[in-house]
């Protein structure tokens, strides 16, 4: 059989794997055969109440398995999911809602009292679903407490093109303006879910831990990637370093993805790195990653880790597979450590100035990417897609360079650049030299205006130690950078502001510094 979409994927691989073990939450068990049977009766219940392919279903919930079970319905019967981010306050989840105009939204019991503060702002939202995760039949229960009588689920056109189909709107981080839902179709998913799985090497007898929300589209990838090789995954409803290590240590565990806060988090745990496990795999991504964290996570580990460098519009890009995590090689491969990787099979990286001319090996401008699992553009309305893709080529917003090797290294994104004097001054390389500085726990480097040179370099930092001054940071970053580069002014902070997804908030930083002014650049 020809595979091309996450339905005939999940559809094959729940025939091959019907009584095997798919996943694992909240105490409760669910076979693959499981799911297809609750996705039936799932669209039993939503074809009672009318709907229609292409209509959007929104999910307000902690990772559970009532989240794959709608999840597989919209993949199998033509539905739209939205993923709610429950981090999100109020006001933020009605500007979620009124973009995507879902006709439901099924929601966990423990969000009772935001879905009733929410309903008074969405007023469009036919059906508002609460389940009560964990429980077997939930569906059942939904019915039952909905006096919705559960009817033959809908059919498909045979005939449709089912790869090109939209299943998920995830929305972006926001960090400029409003967060924006990113339409992902069927192949794009499964495209993205099959180089996970072949360049992590995921097979059948692996068991997954998945940490990260739901709502984020890596998590996403993630467990349908286990899940076409046919394997287990395991979902936790929050990341906990302790937590997370004795999973790892009492379980059969054999793959994690880990993003770099949450790995730092698990080295410096007191009571962590004293255990061992059956890790074969960690992911990490969503963050570039220090070297010296790189090192040490593998010290403690062992060389047992994949990156993967994408995005929630472009899927999985690139990738640096465990042979090169060289930590003792020479000294061109242990600067593979600083690199994304090399481009995955399926997909082209070129690197272009701002004529969109191709540029040679090592020098910087945007990346751009091309493949056959790109998005289809960001959510604007019922009937439309705004789609930012030229001639089939995406734009990362990333800066980057690649090698002669064809390695891809990540300077910095492309809207944080700062122009100093005509020089360009990449945030990212000065922020790596102040984590060296044992004093900093975080730090977030913007340019600021300044009269003179244009802008000027800014750092705002949180330390651990209340003694160290200014100027001793400074004079440290310019025995560690070209003077130019080194920051004018360092501000010191309780703590950084945060976007939803847990990034530092540059945005709301450097907005701070040029409020009031004509530009902002």
């Amino acid at each position: 059989m020809i595979v091309n979409s996450i339905s005939e994927m999940l559809i094959e691989i729940s025939r091959i794997h019907h009584e095997k073990q798919a996943v694992l939450s909240n105490g409760r068990t669910a076979t693959y055969g499981d799911l297809l049977c609750a996705s039936s009766e799932l669209a039993g219940m939503l074809s009672a109440l009318n709907f229609c392919k292409g209509d959007r279903i929104a999910i307000l919930s902690n990772n559970s398995i009532e989240y794959i079970e709608l999840f597989y319905t919209c993949a199998l019967f033509g539905f739209i999911l939205v993923p709610l981010n429950y981090r999100l306050s109020v006001r933020e989840l009605v500007e979620s809602i009124k973009s995507t105009s879902p006709r439901a939204i099924f929601y966990e019991n423990n969000f009772l009292k935001e879905c009733e503060a929410l309903k008074v702002n969405c007023k469009s939202v036919c059906h508002w679903l609460q389940f009560s995760s964990g429980k077997k039949r939930s569906w059942r229960a939904v019915c039952s407490q909905e006096n919705i009588a559960i009817t033959e689920p809908p059919t498909r056109d045979s005939k449709s093109d089912i790869a090109s189909e939209i299943l998920l709107l995830v929305f972006t981080s926001g960090s400029t303006g409003k967060p924006k839902a990113a339409a992902i179709s069927q192949k794009a998913l499964y495209g993205s879910a099959h180089e996970i799985r072949d360049t992590g090497e995921i097979t059948a007898t692996d068991q997954g831990l998945i940490v990260q929300p739901l709502f984020h589209v890596g998590a996403n990838f993630l467990w349908l990637a286990h899940f076409t090789a046919g394997a287990t995954i395991r979902l936790e409803g929050k990341f906990d370093p302790l937590e997370c290590w004795n999973i790892l240590s009492s379980t059969n565990i054999t793959t994690v993805q880990l993003a770099p806060t949450m790995l730092e988090m698990m080295l410096t745990h007191p009571t962590g790195t004293s255990q061992t496990t059956n890790l074969k795999t960690i992911f990490y991504s969503t963050a570039p990653i220090r070297e010296d964290l790189l090192r040490n996570a593998i010290r403690v580990f062992g060389n047992i880790f994949v990156q993967h460098y994408g995005s929630t519009e472009s899927g999985v890009v690139t990738t640096l597979n465990k042979s090169q995590h060289k930590v003792d090689g020479s000294y061109a491969q242990q600067l593979q450590l600083k690199s994304a990787g090399l481009a995955n099979a399926a997909t082209q990286v070129k690197i272009t100035d701002d004529l969109l001319r191709e540029l040679k090996a090592n020098e910087v401008g945007e990346i751009h990417v091309k493949h056959n699992f790109l998005f289809s553009g960001y959510w604007e309305n019922e009937i439309s897609l705004r789609n930012p893709i030229e001639d089939d080529w995406f734009g990362m917003g990333d800066l980057g360079y690649m090698d002669e090797q064809g390695f891809l290294f990540i300077v910095d994104r492309k809207k944080d650049l700062i122009i100093s004097g005509g020089e360009n001054i990449y945030p990212r390389e000065v922020e790596l030299v102040l984590y060296n500085h044992p004093a900093i726990i975080e730090c977030a480097v913007v340019g600021i205006p300044d009269e003179r040179w244009g802008e000027s370099v800014l750092a705002e930092v949180v330390v651990n130690d209340k003694k160290i001054g200014e100027d001793e940071l400074i004079c440290y970053c310019k025995i560690n950078l070209a003077s130019y580069k080194k920051p004018r002014r360092i501000v010191f902070r309780d703590d950084l502001p945060r976007l939803s997804t847990g990034k530092i908030n540059k945005a709301e930083i450097k907005a701070l510094y040029w409020k009031n002014l004509e530009r902002s650049i």
